[in-house]
């Protein structure tokens, strides 16, 4: 556990700040930004999907890897 939360809350907090910076970029277009369709806006929502998805199972990954070579080593 970090500072009381656990992985989960380290990752929800890691989406959160990724999507809020996202996020306002998207709630406050510039005058010269054209207005994105849903059409167009989709491949993008996609692949922001499939990054964190990537991103995600990777992190699982290395600390299930690496808890279990504490547990392996008697540490839990």
């Amino acid at each position: 556990m970090i500072g009381g939360g656990g992985l989960g809350t380290l990752e929800i907090a890691l989406l959160l700040a990724f999507l809020g910076g996202a996020q306002s970029a998207v709630l406050q277009p510039s005058a010269q930004a054209p207005v994105a369709t849903e059409s167009a806006s989709r491949p993008a929502a996609d692949e922001l999907a499939d990054f964190v998805s990537v991103v995600l199972a990777d992190t699982e990954e290395t600390w299930n890897t690496s808890f279990q070579q504490q547990f392996n080593a008697g540490r839990y």
